[in-house]
């Protein structure tokens, strides 16, 4: 990006010409136009040191932005009847895509497949309920959150047990997603219970509708559209089953002009009142993503 900026290259694109502002050293762009046509003229450190283009030359130079997506995510990410893809992390992705001047390739994924998608370089960004976790941060990168999650419990409709504490027993199966944080907080908080792993969340909602599971979990903001795509067959379990979880967009590790570039663009939009309203618009009035994003009064 800096010999893209400091050479007249990139135009048109406001994000990035803000970010230029941020990310200019004067030695890398003494570097960087001297020597225009080398593929590393853009640094961006890896974990050996070695410089690479950052992921941001290679969106600008492809004029497509590859986004990993888990679908169907209610109120996060559906696929409409006219093949578009709407909900509150798909609309991030446009602006995003947007802002960059570029076109969109949404890559349909799974809660595991996030990570090795951005890991192997076959996505550029995951926009996918993507928590921020150690193990994660292990061998990807995150921006700032987009939204926080609270994890909770579904059951069936008219099932006497009401509270998280009276799943935590023998015999309990508890419906998660593979490869969400889901897996590790109900191993924690219901010890005593039996976790089943589904592919997605989706499918561990019909475990519970199905008979397969006695309750699942879930994120609290997706329960809403559950209910709703099934009147009188589930219902919230009271309780929240452990901490918070703060989502954000998924990178790559060690690519800090990507990194900081998408900081940026979170960091406004959570400020402007964009995430707040498209939060607002799938959720619920009154609701917010998080007490970092401004709501419009």
């Amino acid at each position: 990006m800096l010999t893209q900026l400091r050479c007249g290259v990139v135009s048109g694109r406001p994000w990035v010409a803000r970010m230029a502002l941020l990310a200019v050293f004067p030695v890398l762009l003494l570097t960087a136009c001297s020597n225009t046509s080398s593929s590393s003229s853009t640094s961006s450190s890896s974990g050996g040191g070695q410089a690479t283009t950052s992921v941001l030359n290679q969106v600008l130079s492809r004029g497509v932005l590859r986004v990993a997506i888990i679908v169907p995510a209610p109120g996060y990410a559906t696929v409409a009847s006219n093949g578009q893809y709407v909900g509150y992390e798909a609309d991030i992705a446009n602006l995003l895509a947007t802002d960059l001047g570029v076109k969109i390739d949404f890559i349909q994924t799974d809660n595991t497949g996030r990570v090795t998608l951005v890991q192997t370089g076959k996505a550029d960004v995951a926009i996918a309920t993507f928590s921020q976790t150690f193990q994660r941060m292990d061998v990807i990168n995150f921006t700032n959150p987009i939204d926080i999650g609270v994890q909770v419990l579904v059951t069936s409709a008219g099932n006497a047990l009401t509270k998280v504490s009276q799943f935590n027993k023998s015999g309990m199966r508890i419906a998660v997603a593979t490869g969400g944080t889901q897996v590790q907080t109900v191993s924690t908080q219901l010890p005593n219970a039996t976790e089943v792993q589904f592919p997605s969340p989706d499918d561990a909602i019909q475990a519970v509708l199905s008979g397969q599971a006695d309750a699942a979990a879930t994120g609290y903001s997706t329960v809403g559209q559950y209910e709703a795509a099934n009147p009188g067959k589930l219902q919230l379990v009271s309780g929240t089953l452990g901490t918070p979880v703060y989502n954000g967009i998924g990178l790559v590790q060690g690519d800090f002009t990507w990194w900081n570039y998408l900081n940026y663009f979170v960091n406004t939009i959570n400020q402007n009142g964009t995430t707040c309203t498209l939060w607002q618009k799938y959720f619920g009035a009154g609701t917010t993503p998080g007490t970092f994003a401004v709501c419009p009064s």
